[in-house]
Parts: structure tokens; C-alpha cells; sequence
């Protein structure tokens, strides 16, 4: 190939191209040598006005590449932000049975809770509180349906602080009494 056209703003920006798409590739080397064997082959075939129409349609496919690969790949806040609602599930699974609070779960996965409580509205699209009680209502639900436990000790494990605020969330969740519940499912 010649020197020339190795140093042209095409190449440059095709080599930088490559390197962003083989940062993304599983076999960065292989495209690369693939890529530059067929601007070799055509060189060597057609001479250089074919070369340079080919350079920069290459441009122009990868320009149009790019978004595509980059959209695919989640970004390191996404990422971030994957781990951090993995960790908030977690502590919320673990903890279920017992009196959880925003304050320690915000801590547990360092952040302020005016922070975290922001981030956990973005993130679940509802409230900690909400969200907290359809985890124990769907917990409730499963025990009520898969087990012969009394509806009292389902009502502690499941985190509820009372009976009554067992049965009223219970039934705002999925519009029936725990007892209605276990009934449908005998």
C-alpha cells in the first residue's frame, strides 16, 4: 500500500474507526488485518480513484456503525446504576422480615438518602415505600398460596408490623384479603 495514502485524513479516521470498533470486537486484530487486506486487494486491482471512492464510502459506513455498536454497549453509569439497584434488591430480599428503612439501605449502598431516595424514584418509577410493600405483598402471596402457615406469622415474616397494615396493603395490592387469597388458591 502506498505510504501516501496510509497518512491521508481517510486513513486517519478509519484507524480510528477501527480502534473504537475493536475496542467493542471480540477480535480486534482480525478485523483490522481483514479491513486493510481488502484496501491492499483493491489498490493492487483497481488503482487509486476506486480506492479513494471505496475510503470514503467506508466512512460513511462506519459512521453510521458507530451509534449502532456504542448504543449496544451499556454504559459504565448504566452499569453503575445496575449494580447499585442488584445491591438495593439484595438488601431488601435479606432483609425482608425485619423493619427496613430508606436510611439504611441508603447507607448500605453509600449514598445520602435525599440521594438515594431521588435515584430509587429514576430507577423504580415508584416510591422505596411502595416498592418495599409489593415485595412483601408478593412474598405474603406466595407463602399464602404455597404453604399451610397461619396468616399471622405470614403477616411477620413477610415484615408487616401488624395484622391490620398487613391486610390493608395486602388487599391495595391485589384486591383482596390474604384470607380471599388463600381461598382462590385451595
Amino acid at each position: 500500500m502506498n505510504k501516501f495514502l496510509i497518512e491521508t485524513d481517510y486513513c486517519k479516521k478509519i484507524n480510528r474507526y477501527l480502534k473504537e470498533i475493536s475496542d467493542l470486537a471480540l477480535s480486534p486484530d482480525e478485523i483490522r488485518n481483514e479491513f486493510f487486506a481488502t484496501l491492499e486487494i483493491l489498490q493492487n486491482n483497481a488503482g487509486g480513484k476506486i480506492l479513494l471512492l471505496y475510503l470514503d464510502e467506508s466512512l460513511q459506513f462506519f459512521s453510521r456503525l458507530m451509534p449502532i455498536l456504542l448504543s449496544r454497549i451499556p454504559s459504565e453509569n448504566v452499569r453503575f446504576n445496575q449494580d447499585r439497584t442488584t445491591k438495593i434488591d439484595y438488601y431488601i430480599d435479606v432483609h425482608l422480615n425485619e423493619d427496613i428503612k430508606e436510611k439504611g439501605v441508603a447507607e448500605f449502598i453509600g449514598m445520602s438518602t435525599g440521594h438515594f431516595s431521588r435515584f430509587f424514584r429514576k430507577m423504580y418509577q415508584c416510591s422505596f415505600t411502595k416498592y418495599l410493600n409489593r415485595k412483601r405483598v408478593d412474598f405474603a402471596a406466595k407463602q399464602l398460596k404455597d404453604s399451610d402457615s397461619p396468616i399471622i406469622d405470614i403477616c411477620y415474616q413477610s415484615g408487616f408490623s401488624s395484622h391490620n397494615q398487613f391486610n390493608r396493603v395486602f388487599k391495595k395490592e391485589i384486591n383482596k384479603t390474604p384470607s380471599e387469597y388463600r381461598e382462590q388458591w385451595k
